[in-house]
């Protein structure tokens, strides 16, 4: 067994950056229905393939008709400029402590 030299040990690496939240929305055959935050683009695009979201986007309906029929498109982006202080303050009111989403259609 060696003992390392103190000195030629590396230097401890300060904390690694972590990107604030960016608001990303969720549109069905291009029309937003719920946004939520994420830390990247990456991020975001795995919510879309998260099998109890699809689940949900299947079971809730608005004005009588589910959110999602399971066969359109669906697609993730960072929300419009003009947008993300109304989605933001949405997010605050609505969202759920654990993943903040807000559905941006009416749910019945």
């Amino acid at each position: 067994m060696t003992i390392e030299d103190p000195k030629r040990l590396p230097a401890k690496r300060p904390p690694r950056f972590v990107a604030a939240p960016k608001l990303f929305v969720l549109e069905i055959d291009q029309k937003p229905i719920l946004a939520f935050e994420a830390h990247s683009a990456c991020e975001a695009r795995e919510l879309q393939g998260e099998s109890w979201l699809l689940d949900e986007l299947r079971r809730l309906t608005s004005g009588g008709v589910p959110l999602w029929n399971g066969r359109a498109k669906l697609r993730v982006g960072p929300a419009d400029g003009d947008t993300v202080d109304e989605l933001q303050a949405t997010l605050r009111n609505r969202a759920s402590p654990d993943l903040p989403i807000a559905y941006l259609v009416p749910i019945d």
